[in-house]
């Protein structure tokens, strides 16, 4: 788990996923953003560094060991806190029935992978309006 806090008055994006190269093209957009960026690898890390950091928004992936991305949102938004506050799933998954249990659970977006770069920062601004998607 990383922190790049640059700045203490920054949004803070927890991205969630158990690929490497993942979390690094993550975060990567989300510090273009303006955002610092707090990393986990699996579901029950991220639950820790959610309580921990309160974020601005969360981006996961749904199959990961130990905790997967769904169970994990499930738990933040049980949360009183915490209702408010984005989560964008991101899968390979391209099955209409985990996609809606998503939505049910209360995901702000399902994104399938490969991710697409122009809706994935889409989906951040309008997830977070103030969000700038420029890279």
């Amino acid at each position: 788990m990383a922190d790049s806090s640059n700045k203490a008055d920054s949004p803070v994006a927890l991205v969630v996923d158990d690929d490497a190269i993942t979390r690094l093209l993550i975060r990567r957009l989300m510090e273009r953003m303006g955002f610092a960026v707090i990393e986990a690898t699996d579901g029950e890390k991220a639950l820790s560094e959610f309580s921990r950091a309160r974020p601005t928004i969360v981006i996961t992936d749904v199959r990961m060991p130990n905790m997967d991305g769904l169970t994990a949102s499930a738990e933040m938004r049980k949360l009183s806190d915490a209702k408010d506050i984005p989560i964008i799933v991101m899968s390979g998954i391209d099955d209409r029935k985990v996609i809606k249990q998503a939505y049910e659970l209360g995901v702000t977006t399902f994104l399938k992978k490969p991710i697409n770069l122009s809706e994935f920062r889409n989906a951040v601004s309008a997830a977070l309006p103030s969000a700038d998607p420029s890279p």
